[in-house]
């Protein structure tokens, strides 16, 4: 597509300005243009889903993801727009009953991905060595459920190891960075070694915050299993759908009886 950068910044520039109508006008010019690339006419498909969304049309804005999930080439952005259509559909009562499939078909995304093999430790050699991986380590709702677990564990049984998936900290990312044993910003990494990267600290058990949130980026590095253990919750509302998951963390409210 000729300009392509600046139509991006276009548009881009009109959501921050929260010129939703106009933005997403200019994204559905865009990504019908003839000569417009699969991957860029993805990246419109995920302009116009975040305009649709503060537009209040949900339907559209899943719609939007589908298509993107299907027309980008990157495997890892698949998974990201697949994420923020299973985060979508929350949001219309009539899929609920179809919810538990879709978030199962998750799991094609990692038929490819060779987990990390993982064997048992001699018994007390070591405190319990727990990390929180999260793409929310800053000022954000789920540090105020979450900042207990951070700063009022037993040290003298546990290690607490936090790996930021955040591109900008704040001032309550400073506070967190200095209530735990470890501190790892996976940012600037690729997948693989954000995983590696987890799996080298001896986690024993890694909670996922994040969930499909924000693009289900902490989900891509617990699909090659760089934990033994793996938990989801508090920052997530239901199944992640993803087998390499064993634990969801969940109470009445999230999950009422039948």
């Amino acid at each position: 597509m000729e300009n392509f950068k600046e139509k991006y910044e276009e548009v881009t520039k009109l959501y921050q300005e929260h010129q939703f109508r106009r933005a997403l006008d200019r994204s559905n010019q865009y990504w019908h243009q003839p000569d417009a690339l699969p991957r860029e006419q993805a990246v419109f498909y995920e302009q116009h889903a975040l305009n649709a969304a503060a537009l209040g049309d949900i339907q559209l804005a899943v719609d939007d993801y589908a298509r993107m999930a299907i027309r980008t080439e990157n495997i890892h952005h698949q998974q990201l727009a697949y994420s923020n259509y299973l985060f979508m559909n929350h949001y219309i009562p009539k899929v609920k009953n179809e919810l538990q499939q879709k978030h199962f078909a998750y799991n094609c995304f990692f038929a490819d991905v060779k987990q990390f093999q993982h064997f048992v430790p001699a018994a007390n050699k070591r405190k319990l060595r727990i990390g929180y991986i999260s793409t929310d380590f800053r000022e954000h709702i789920v540090t105020n459920f979450s900042i207990q677990l951070l700063a009022a564990y037993n040290r003298s049984r546990y290690e607490v190891y936090c790996y930021s998936m955040l591109a900008q900290e704040d001032q309550v990312t400073h506070q967190l960075r200095s209530l735990v044993d470890g501190w790892c910003m996976l940012e600037k990494l690729d997948w693989e070694e954000k995983a590696k990267r987890i799996y080298e600290d001896g986690i024993d058990i890694l909670f996922d915050l994040s969930g499909h949130s924000d693009g289900g980026q902490t989900l891509i590095v617990c699909g090659y299993k760089p934990a033994p253990i793996q938990v989801c919750g508090i920052g997530w509302f239901n199944t992640t759908g993803l087998k390499a998951m064993d634990y969801f963390l969940t109470d009445q409210y999230c999950s009422p009886i039948g």
